[in-house]
């Protein structure tokens, strides 16, 4: 059985380009649904959740003058130069309350499948859920960061191998020998 939603969207991620999306449909009427995974809002930048994947000291590498939404700027009193993590995350939460997207986040929503119909709508099966969901349309804001890339080289090295997504902090480096491979934002870090 399939649940009817055919008047509604969905909105899969809520990052930052998932909460721009919210926000254009509020201000627009458009129903929608935001479904997100995780138990809370910010994407990579929720250092708490599995798919956050910013680490203790992290901040922003582009100044708070040519980031943010140009709706909702983050050039105030609140927000130095180049804000960390915790402050994004904060920022989005601001943003998710001025624009009033919160009552269509659905967290722990994790999409399994999504299939085109016939007639242009969208099922949607979210974890959990016995039937998929009817959809008009459906916009994914996943992100591109969600599946890490590792190098293959040839031998063998028997010492830890690490992938930037699952470092946290100094703590876990500390007294060891690191090798850094990459010269991406992560790596420079």
């Amino acid at each position: 059985m399939v649940q009817s939603m055919t008047d509604k969207y969905c909105i899969i991620g809520a990052g930052a380009s998932g909460l721009a999306v919210g926000k254009n449909f509020v201000q627009r009427n458009i129903p929608f649904d935001l479904l997100e995974r995780e138990s809370d809002l910010g994407g990579l930048w929720n250092i708490n959740t599995p798919s956050g994947i910013v680490y203790e000291s992290t901040h922003l590498v582009s100044c708070i003058s040519s980031t943010g939404f140009d709706d909702f700027p983050m050039l105030d009193e609140d927000y130095v130069e180049y804000p960390s993590h915790d402050i994004v995350l904060d920022y989005f939460r601001k943003y998710v309350d001025k624009f009033k997207i919160g009552p269509h986040i659905q967290f722990n929503a994790a999409v399994e499948t999504v299939t085109p119909e016939a007639d242009g709508t969208f099922l949607v099966k979210v974890k959990g859920e016995a039937s998929p969901r009817h959809y008009r349309g459906v916009v994914v804001a996943n992100g591109h960061h969600e599946q890490p890339r590792m190098p293959n080289y040839p031998g063998t090295f028997a010492g830890e191998v690490m992938h930037s997504k699952f470092y946290k902090g100094q703590r876990q480096l500390r007294d060891k020998r690191v090798l850094v491979v990459g010269a991406g934002n992560s790596a420079c870090d």
